[in-house]
């Protein structure tokens, strides 16, 4: 009763009847409601749509003032997210829940209720242990120390409190130094996926700096950054074999928690199957895929991450059918548009590829025959970021603009794109780093020396093919992110092209 009766101290009738939310039962046809309802329905995309559809007359001012209040009841009914949805796992549910509590908590010390501030505090502490909740454990563990302390004056519990905190804190700056230095490797790979030799020594020199400090911590979020600095380690050099192996080992061992880190096993598992799609481990692959997208949410950045893995898989296996259902369930999904333009670029790139299956007729859509002709300068265009990428998205960016021309019959076009491309192998595509792409370029580059007539052209490429078949993507010292298709198939699709 007593922790009742300081609630309703605090939160009495007058001081609760303006507080602002977005109510459910609110009138649809509120100016309010109007903005709302036209931003999630996609109809109002910027503020000069939304300003013509309100206010006809133009008033700037009256807008902005609705968009702000609009702004802050959203806000406001952020505390009353169904945190029981289907949509969230276990670990998500209760992050959330802790995260929720923690805010109310501090809310309720700042006003001076303690009672029930201590009480939530001491119910959320466990919560925080089995799911591993190293930053929220501290907060909650740093309040109760305090609560013993200056109003219960036991010098036993604040010990206890003592020992969790340093325990805690010395979990926490690990997590933190590991995190830091995935953070910084990934930075590098965000607009440039070519292969980077260089990280193998960066990463050689964290991790000489992890197994320095002999720690024995074994917590979820410090076996998953550490393990992904090991796996840039040996993606820098296109060690597949032994990436696999490391994400593996690292899977093995957050699996053996006493809940679902979906996070981990997510990304951990989005390294294997690249590995296992360079690997020609497609059975393995599959499965990690389908494992991952049981346990995440559709429409968040991980569940398209493995739609593009997925697509890709199937690209590898010729099963290009539903490789276009991928692509057209990721692209049609409500909240593709929200993605980042670097993510949206990737899938351009799979577009460009899948409408040359299209064209090839080895996909059936309900594209119509005037649409089909697939506008390669506008596709060039749609991916800027990656065309800048020399030595990685762009090559395959370049390889399918040949393809396209080709199936096109445009081969003046073709014979004029050839002169940069060569100059583009010379300085970009060298045998060191991209030997693969290095010699499918230099077959591309014979199709109109030998007058796109096929039986020359095959002649002229058995030199060139063998290697390709000697070196398979396996071994190949190039990014995974690079040969979208295995040239191989590319090269057949191409031949049927000629005269």
């Amino acid at each position: 009763m007593d922790k009742l009766k300081e609630l309703i101290d605090l939160l009495n009738l007058n001081k609760i009847k303006s507080i602002e939310i977005l109510d459910y039962n609110a009138r649809p046809d509120s100016k309010l409601m109007k903005l709302y309802n036209g931003i999630r329905k996609g109809k109002l995309s910027n503020d000069l749509d939304a300003l013509k559809y309100l206010y006809p007359e133009k008033n700037s001012n009256a807008y902005y003032k609705l968009k702000h209040s609009l702004r802050d009841r959203l806000l406001n009914t952020l505390f009353f997210i169904d945190l029981k949805s289907s949509k969230h796992t276990d670990i998500h549910k209760a992050k959330l829940n802790v995260q929720k509590t923690i805010s109310i908590i501090q809310i309720l010390l700042t006003k001076g209720t303690k009672k029930n501030a201590i009480h939530m505090a001491t119910k959320c502490l466990p919560i925080t242990n089995k799911f591993e909740f190293t930053h929220e454990k501290l907060i909650l563990t740093r309040i109760l120390r305090r609560h013993a302390a200056a109003m219960l004056g036991d010098t036993k519990k604040v010990e206890e409190y003592d020992k969790i905190i340093s325990e805690t804190m010395e979990l926490l700056n690990a997590e933190v130094l590991v995190e830091s230095y995935f953070h910084k490797i990934l930075t590098l790979y965000v607009k440039n996926k070519s292969t980077k030799p260089y990280i193998y020594e960066q990463s050689s020199t964290y991790i000489k700096d992890i197994e320095s400090k002999q720690t024995t911590i074994t917590s979820a979020n410090y076996i998953y950054h550490s393990s992904m600095i090991y796996i840039a380690q040996q993606m820098s050099i296109n060690n597949y074999k032994d990436s696999l192996e490391i994400s593996e080992n690292a899977l093995k061992k957050i699996r053996q928690l006493q809940f679902i880190h979906s996070k981990s096993i997510v990304n951990l598992s989005s390294q294997a199957i690249g590995c296992c799609i360079q690997l020609k481990l497609y059975e393995k692959g599959q499965a990690l895929i389908q494992n991952g997208l049981e346990i995440m949410q559709s429409g968040i950045y991980n569940w398209f991450k493995y739609l593009e893995l997925h697509l890709t898989l199937c690209l590898h296996t010729k099963k290009y059918q539903t490789a276009w259902e991928i692509y057209t369930e990721a692209v049609n999904h409500k909240k593709f548009k929200n993605l980042n333009s670097n993510i949206r670029q990737i899938w351009k790139i799979y577009e460009a590829w899948l409408n040359l299956f299209i064209s090839a007729n080895l996909i059936a859509t309900d594209i119509t025959a005037d649409s089909k002709q697939f506008r390669i300068s506008k596709f060039v265009n749609e991916v800027s970021t990656f065309s800048k990428d020399k030595r990685g998205l762009n090559v395959p960016i370049l390889i399918v603009q040949i393809a396209l021309l080709l199936h096109q019959k445009k081969y003046d076009t073709v014979i004029d794109k050839m002169e940069a491309i060569a100059k583009y192998k010379d300085r970009y595509i060298n045998k060191l780093d991209n030997l693969r792409s290095n010699i499918f370029v230099r077959m591309l580059l014979k199709i109109p020396k030998e007058n796109f007539n096929k039986k020359r052209v095959l002649n002229a490429t058995v030199k060139e093919y063998k290697i390709l078949e000697e070196v398979p993507l396996d071994i190949a010292n190039q990014s995974r992110d690079i040969e979208i298709l295995p040239y191989e198939e590319v090269w057949e699709l191409l031949i049927n092209e000629l005269r």
